[in-house]
């Protein structure tokens, strides 16, 4: 196995240093640590992927996993006929770790030859043993509400049901009305949702990030679509710190051609930006996404497909009493 890593420690920035447009804010510092690359692993087909994901542990030092996600088991979920002369198609892939939730998603014919996928999430401890199974989306089913959020705090749907990421177990049950089809978050302890969701033309853009309250109905834009004249800025992640007010947005700019990746500090309070870094310039980016440590240690990571290289930002980003 060879991995390159490249480290390049810089010097810590202050974010009214960093970002004088916005001024930045004195309630909040940004120290970044580490830029690490990883060279991407092509993936064997007999094998099944890789998790390529990065972690914190207890000591807040920041790892990188790239085993097997078949290392955990396999992916069959009984949904198909055994003995058919068309085996069910499956793969399994590693959502998000501490604690890490897998996806299984199988393809196969059922009786009368009719083809059909199931859906299947799995909770896997530290040894990497199954510590829960729960079906989304049944080949009996047409459909069934999508992913659009996974953070510790709980996977969140896009009919808003959130399950708890350790049991499996439904923590909030979903909501009626409109779904939400991109990232969306729950702010830790309340009924507010972030969820961005933006239409963008060659002439206008219009949406961006909305602060929804289920109780009041009230649908907020805190902060409008980032669009120029070749493409936009999609939120493809987002967290929080401890409060709510200080939200952590990891996102690509979505062109016909090559874009870049970008993490942003955004105060819901004030509606504004207070940091922002961007990188690999002119770059075939994907996978953008924020992990959340102990602290305030923060890794946010991306693909560079230009590169072939998995990248990793680790910041560290304090709340300043006072």
């Amino acid at each position: 196995m060879w991995i390159r890593t490249a480290i390049l420690f810089l010097n810590a920035l202050l974010i009214g240093a960093a970002l004088p447009a916005w001024g930045g804010s004195p309630a909040l510092s940004v120290d970044k640590r580490a830029v690490i690359t990883h060279a991407q692993r092509l993936e064997d087909g007999a094998e099944g992927p890789l998790i390529h994901l990065p972690y914190f542990d207890n000591a807040q030092r920041l790892h990188w996993s790239e085993e097997r996600v078949s290392e955990a088991g396999g992916c069959a979920g009984g949904w198909f006929p055994e003995g058919g002369s068309w085996s069910p198609q499956c793969r399994r892939t590693t959502v998000m770790l501490n604690p890490r939730v897998d996806e299984c998603r199988c393809t196969g014919k059922l009786e009368g030859g009719r083809v059909a996928s199931g859906i299947a999430f799995i909770g896997v401890d530290d040894e990497r043993a199954e510590r829960w199974r729960r079906t989304r989306l049944s080949p009996r089913q047409r459909q069934a509400p999508r992913l659009v959020g996974a953070h510790p705090e709980g996977m969140v749907f896009s009919d808003r049901e959130i399950w708890s990421p350790a049991t499996g177990k439904t923590i909030r049950p979903r909501s009626p009305g409109a779904e939400s089809f991109y990232a969306t978050y729950r702010l830790p302890g309340t009924e507010l949702f972030l969820e961005f969701d933006a239409e963008v033309t060659f002439f206008r853009g219009k949406g961006g990030l909305y602060l929804h309250g289920l109780e009041s109905g009230k649908r907020e834009l805190v902060l409008p679509v980032d669009d120029r004249l070749t493409g936009y800025f999609e939120i493809q992640d987002i967290s929080s710190l401890p409060g709510g007010r200080w939200i952590l947005l990891s996102e690509i700019f979505t062109t016909r051609g090559p874009g870049k990746a970008r993490f942003q500090i955004f105060d819901l309070d004030e509606h504004r930006i207070v940091f922002e870094e961007a990188f690999a310039e002119d770059h075939y980016v994907s996978r953008a996404k924020i992990t959340m440590g102990p602290e305030g240690n923060v890794a946010f990571s991306f693909l560079d497909a230009t590169t072939g290289e998995y990248v990793v930002v680790h910041y560290l980003v304090r709340m300043n009493k006072g």
